[in-house]
């Protein structure tokens, strides 16, 4: 019941918050509900889940990020038998809920 709440709370603070963004608003809402089933992703996953190009994805974190929605991080993704750093997004509010 606690958690139902206070999902609730985040997704209505983070709708507000995106509301702001003007032309780019809808893209961002597509992120943030994608971000509830993937709370960290890679710009490259950004980018292709939204069908957007990698350098709008950057933008598009970048701007959740001075929001205050999501927090930068380096990801380690495996790619056939190398691992890489790539640049990334964590919802940590939402995981937080779950901690």
């Amino acid at each position: 019941y606690k958690i139902y709440h206070e999902f609730n709370k985040l997704q209505n603070e983070c709708s507000e918050k995106i509301i702001n963004l003007g032309a780019k608003a809808a893209n961002a809402q597509n992120l943030l509900h994608v971000l509830y089933d993937h709370p960290y992703m890679s710009l490259n996953y950004i980018s292709k889940k939204l069908d957007i190009t990698r350098q709008t994805a950057k933008n598009l974190a970048d701007d959740l990020v001075k929001l205050d929605i999501v927090k930068p991080c380096i990801l380690k993704v495996k790619a056939e038998k190398l691992t890489r750093n790539q640049q990334g997004i964590k919802f940590e509010k939402y995981i937080k809920l779950f901690e």
